[in-house]
């Protein structure tokens, strides 16, 4: 609530200060030994802070900080967006085909996409060989569906499928829910790798981003959030 108002005051030529909220609630008792709250309390407390010297100077970051917190603050959004759907996403194939984690450990990998999106029922499979799941990944886009490992993964997959457990009824809405739960996390991937686009070339301009980039394991991320 006080950014806006901060900006707008130093426009203004006048001085501004934060003050901690911490210091104010543990300062509440000490005017009328009450821990009641009200406006004018408040205001009064805050003033009595600042007279005293508890405050901390407001100063704007750069602009280029400014925008990478923006950035930044957008991507956590983002993030947790993403895990919430990354476990809606898990617990669907829980229900409908809870084998097929056997088969991929990690739902995110792209062969595991490619199977969700060309046959995410187990019904879909059974009458399949390992030639036609193979083909049907490359349908997907897949840069090397077949070769040793993708017939072995096509052959475990099908006998994964033959002897699933999974959930038989409403199929044709559950097909439909995961479509629409695959095509949200395609949207947000591209959103995130955006970002770190973004983030990466407001690195290159700031120049303490270049010091950091020297030490060994620090990550663009890991600096965009440090700074």
């Amino acid at each position: 609530y006080w950014f806006n108002l901060a900006h707008w005051l130093r426009k203004q030529g006048i001085e501004v200060v934060l003050v901690n909220p911490v210091v104010t609630h543990r300062n509440k008792e000490n005017r009328d030994n009450s821990p009641s709250k009200n406006d004018a309390k408040d205001a009064l407390t805050i003033a009595d802070a600042v007279s005293r010297g508890f405050y901390t100077e407001f100063t704007p970051q750069a602009g280029q900080l400014e925008q990478l917190k923006t950035l930044m603050s957008d991507r956590e959004f983002w993030v947790k967006y993403a895990i919430s759907l990354g476990n809606r996403i898990v617990r669907w194939i829980d229900m409908y085909f809870p084998e097929f984690q056997l088969v991929f450990k990690d739902w995110k990998a792209e062969r595991s996409l490619a199977s969700l999106r060309a046959f995410p029922l187990p019904c879909e499979l059974q009458d399949l060989n390992a030639d036609e799941v193979i083909q049907r990944w490359h349908e997907q886009g897949m840069r090397r569906p077949g070769g040793v490992t993708g017939k072995a993964k096509a052959v475990q997959l099908i006998q994964a499928a033959k002897r699933s457990i999974g959930r038989t009824e409403g199929l044709e809405q559950a097909r439909r829910d995961l479509q629409r739960l695959l095509t949200a996390y395609d949207q947000i991937t591209s959103h995130l790798q955006e970002m770190k686009e973004e983030v990466e070339a407001l690195l290159g301009k700031i120049p303490m981003a270049k010091q950091l980039q020297s030490i060994p394991g620090m990550g663009p991320t890991t600096i965009a959030a440090l700074l």
